[in-house]
Parts: C-alpha cells; sequence; structure tokens
C-alpha cells in the first residue's frame, strides 16, 4: 500500500491503516531542487519527453483513450451498480440498475445515448413498478407494461432495443428511472405539429444537430450509416453502427436516431386515449426510403396509435425537465 504525503500530519484522519509521511516545508525545497537536476540531466524520464502511453505503467486504462464507443451498450462494464455492472453507454439507476447513458445537448437538455434496450426494461419491470399513476389517456394500459410474447430479453439479446411497447409502457418507464419520454425543449409535450421544429421539439433537435442535419450524419443519405432494412428487417444491437451519430461538435454520441427501432415521442394528436396518434421518429429497421430515415420522418398510421405496439418501435427517454 502507498501512503500518501502531506504538509501536515492529517487531524483525526485515516488513510486505510497507513501512516502518511510528513514533509515540511525545508524538504519540499530539497525534494524540488533534485528534480531539477533530474530534468536537466534527462534522468528518470523518456528523452523525448512524451507522455507515457495508455497501457503503460502511467496508471491510465487503454479503455480511456479514443471517442469509438464500444458496440454493445451492456458490454465492457464501466461502473458498478447493484448486482450488474453497467456498460459504457449505461449509467446507474438509484444504485439498483442501468439504463442508458444521458448526453448533454446544447439547447440545455439531455437525451439517452442509445434506445433503451430489453435488458434495461426487464431491470425496471423486475421492481414492479407501479401503475397507480398512469396518465388519464393511459388508464386502458394497467397491467399491459410487461414484453410481449418472444420479446423478452433471452441472454445474449438484452442489449437489441426493446420493442413491442406501447407509448404508455414507454412514457411510464421513463418517468419510472427519473428522466421523461422526449418532448418539447423545457418541459411538457410538444405539439403534434411541431415534429420538425428545432427550437421545440427534444428528439427533432438532437437528431438535426439544431436543424442544421437531414440525417444525424449529414445531410447526404448513406443506406449503410444507420440501421435500414440493408440487411433484413430486425433490429440490432445498440450502437452497433458507430457513424450514425451526429457529425456536429456538441451533438455526437447519441446513437441510432436513425434506423434500428422507430421511436416513440412524447408529441399527440390529443389526449383521447388509445385513438390518439402519437410520432414514431427516426424509422427503423424496416424503412426502405431514406426519407423515412431522415431526422423529419415520422408516421401516421395504425402502427402509431397510442395503444399500438409493433415489432419495429421502441423509444428513448430525455431529461427532465
Amino acid at each position: 500500500m502507498r501512503c500518501p504525503t502531506v504538509l501536515e500530519p492529517p487531524r483525526a484522519s485515516r488513510y486505510d491503516g497507513c501512516t502518511p509521511m510528513v514533509m515540511d516545508r525545508a524538504h519540499i525545497a530539497t525534494v524540488s531542487a533534485l528534480f531539477a537536476l533530474l530534468v536537466l540531466c534527462g534522468c528518470g524520464g523518456s528523452s523525448d519527453g512524451d507522455a507515457p502511453s495508455a497501457g503503460s505503467d502511467s496508471g491510465l486504462d487503454a479503455n480511456e483513450v479514443g471517442d469509438t464507443p464500444p458496440s454493445d451498450a451492456g458490454e465492457g462494464g464501466v461502473e458498478a451498480c447493484g448486482s450488474t455492472t453497467c456498460g459504457a453507454l449505461e449509467q446507474c439507476y438509484d444504485h439498483r440498475f442501468c439504463v442508458a447513458k444521458l448526453v448533454a445537448i446544447p439547447e440545455g437538455y439531455s437525451i439517452d445515448a442509445t434506445e433503451v434496450t430489453r435488458a434495461q426494461y426487464a431491470s425496471w419491470l423486475a421492481t414492479s413498478p407501479s401503475e397507480s399513476d398512469q396518465l388519464p389517456e393511459c388508464a386502458w394500459a394497467t397491467g399491459q407494461m410487461g414484453f410481449a410474447e418472444g420479446h423478452d430479453p433471452p441472454g445474449a439479446e438484452g442489449q437489441l432495443p426493446v420493442v413491442m411497447v406501447s407509448w404508455c409502457s414507454a412514457y411510464a418507464y421513463c418517468k419510472g428511472v427519473g428522466k421523461r419520454l422526449c418532448g418539447r425543449i423545457g418541459g411538457g409535450a410538444n405539439s403534434y405539429d411541431a415534429d420538425a421544429d428545432a427550437a421545440m421539439s427534444q428528439w427533432f433537435n438532437a437528431c438535426s444537430a439544431h436543424a442544421q442535419n437531414d440525417y444525424p450524419y449529414g445531410d447526404t443519405y448513406d443506406a449503410q450509416t444507420c440501421k435500414g432494412s440493408q440487411d433484413g428487417g430486425s433490429p440490432v444491437k445498440v450502437a452497433t453502427f458507430p457513424g450514425c451519430q451526429s457529425s456536429v461538435a456538441g451533438y455526437a454520441g447519441v446513437y441510432d436516431l436513425s434506423g434500428n427501432a422507430a421511436e416513440w415521442e412524447d408529441s399527440c394528436s390529443g389526449a383521447t386515449g388509445t385513438s390518439d396518434h402519437c410520432h414514431q421518429r427516426g424509422g427503423s429497421s424496416q424503412s426502405q426510403s431514406a426519407s423515412s430515415l431522415r431526422c423529419d420522418g415520422t408516421a401516421a398510421s395504425a402502427a402509431s396509435l397510442r395503444a399500438s405496439r409493433a415489432s419495429w418501435v421502441g423509444f428513448r427517454c430525455c431529461s427532465v425537465p
């Protein structure tokens, strides 16, 4: 165990059982002079003055260097959380379970780095969340927050985006983990006709880098950058496509806003219940056209009804407000 060096003896403090070495100012002056001599003679360091590289004895973890994320939000754990370890694109909620990591956006809010995964959703369900405070327009949804048959997280597929969840289940999850379903910048639901307004919609603003891009990665469509229907119609693990993020500084680090799973938004045509249409953003792994994968792409069909559940529709959360 290496004990710390301090200027004065500690007062009623503990250093894990060791006794700190006390240095007065005369000692410090002597050490400083010796260090200066070492620098002048080139002793004790590399001849070219370069900092030690990651993986050397510098104490840096090689994984701390570089901006490329892991392809799997739940692998390569970096944060202990309850009985598990969160991945590099996750954070711990209430010391109990992992949720998607929030990424700060210049307009003063944060958004999940990835779509909510099956494993994250399952961890929340395991806490037996209360359904007593559902929105009035979601009163019909009591007892329907669980996984649809065949869409639970079987083993290695836990890092796929959770799908087959209604708008009400998405809303309840985000609220249950201290976030909100992405809606209006500043708080509340976004107006249904403001889906392409970067000053209003949290989701659209993050995807378009405040209306600078048509797609997260730029203005020109590239069928290989995000997960559309190019390799089959099923979603893949979140953040599998490293290029599927913003090309603009301040908005990077948010993955799959185009393709993989379409995403529910807190932006609905009304507040009456099951017959309301709510925006599903960004296209999905079944999208075949460039237009449906744009940041302003959305759908208005039977699948976008508040009560609908589809195998290509998931969600992500934003910060409160």
